[in-house]
């Protein structure tokens, strides 16, 4: 059960990187001028400016959702690529300062599944189902 959970909200938070609004970035097309372009997780616009941490959270969050299904007893992995998404979106936001509410909805979901698997995680049988 608790692994089908986990798969819904690695489920959700891929949803939420489909929305164009998960990764702001800022152009400043003249001297004291500048503009903000919103552009989803998915798109290859952050990755040609040097912000790959969308990239990185969109690969690592499918990692996630194929471990869920195909490799249930690889718990610690699991565990890692989440930890890995979540400190990709945080530093996503203060190197590229690239901070939206979507993005927001990215790290609270993995990180309440992190804490779903660290808390309530059998030490004895990693297995998650």
């Amino acid at each position: 059960m608790k692994r089908w959970v986990c798969l819904a909200g690695i489920l959700f938070s891929l949803v939420l990187m489909l929305l164009p609004g998960g990764v702001s970035m800022t152009f400043a097309p003249g001297p004291g001028e500048t503009v903000k372009c919103f552009y989803p997780f998915f798109s290859m616009m952050p990755l040609g400016y040097g912000n790959f941490f969308p990239a990185a959270i969109v690969l690592l969050s499918i990692a996630c959702a194929l471990l869920l299904i195909f490799a249930p007893k690889a718990r610690l992995a699991l565990l890692v690529c989440l930890v890995l998404s979540v400190l990709a979106n945080v530093a996503s936001w203060i190197l590229f300062a690239s901070f939206t509410a979507v993005g927001l909805g990215i790290f609270l979901a993995q990180a309440v599944i992190f804490s779903v698997l660290l808390l309530f995680g059998d030490r004895k049988n990693p297995r998650l189902g």
